[in-house]
């Protein structure tokens, strides 16, 4: 577990060292999926997403705008996730901070960083599947309610978790080709999976970033009645992802560029 503490601690003292630089790779990003996430709440509860109650109990629209909502949506997150990512990456393993409130949005790096991303999801596939299998079978659907007599269901509660961390632990394992697609190098997840192998602190680390998502997801879905606790929640969340991005970072700084984090200023501009 001191393994897992180091590598936690590091991710996370990479996002409070410099808050200025932290943010100017992060907020704008943040508050246009966060936007977009609203309009999804919007579009299932028959609200606008500037009232501040979200009415779970509304009937649910006619129309297909739902969907259209959330298509849109997962394409807006996917790639202000890849923004946010290839900026974090590259802030981390070479100095290259934001220069203003506006990031840059780098084109190739990202698709390529798509591309891995898509494929690293491929071997995960068979987690989601068990998930749901074992959700369906044995919890009911109480485990998929967004409502808040679900929200702390203990099947729901066991499935998210355990899942979560083993899901978490294979993306530690095979996720170096991430970073790596930001810094422009090749590499398989082959090679991820055996330059991790001597981490033990992985599983430790897959833990902790499980109980982060459930103690933030869970009222994420059942208990933000307000567009103010949705942000709250839904920000909270984020770090926590924002974290599983430094704690993937810092590995790929140890064990391809032999180096450790400790020296990050932010105030490097790209070239």
């Amino acid at each position: 577990m001191a393994e897992a503490a180091s590598l936690l601690g590091e991710a996370w003292r990479l996002i409070v060292a410099n808050v200025p630089a932290t943010l100017r790779i992060v907020l704008l990003p943040w508050v246009i999926m966060t936007g977009f996430q609203f309009g999804v709440q919007a579009a299932y509860s028959g609200n606008f997403a500037g009232e501040l109650r979200i009415d779970f109990d509304a009937p649910a629209p006619l129309d297909n705008g739902p969907l259209y909502w959330g298509i849109a949506s997962f394409c807006v997150t996917l790639l202000c996730w890849v923004w946010i990512a290839v900026g974090w990456h590259r802030y981390m393993l070479c100095d290259e901070g934001a220069p203003s409130w506006v990031p840059r949005w780098q084109t190739g790096r990202s698709l390529r960083y798509i591309g891995r991303c898509f494929w690293t999801w491929l071997p995960l596939a068979p987690v989601f599947l068990l998930f749901f299998i074992v959700s369906v079978v044995f919890f009911n659907d109480t485990v998929f309610g967004a409502f808040p007599e679900a929200a702390l269901d203990p099947g729901r509660l066991l499935c998210v978790g355990v899942f979560g961390m083993l899901f978490n632990a294979l993306i530690l394992r095979i996720g170096l080709v991430l970073p790596a697609a930001a810094m422009d190098q090749k590499m398989t997840m082959r090679t991820s999976w055996r330059l991790t192998r001597s981490q033990r602190g992985i599983w430790g680390t897959a833990l902790a970033l499980s109980l982060g998502y459930v103690l933030f997801g869970i009222p994420l879905l059942g208990f933000a009645e307000s567009n103010l606790l949705y942000a709250l929640f839904y920000a909270l969340y984020d770090i926590v992802s924002l974290m599983g991005l430094g704690v993937l970072t810092a590995l790929y700084a140890r064990l391809i560029q032999g180096s450790d984090l400790s020296a990050l200023s932010g105030t490097a501009e790209p070239p």
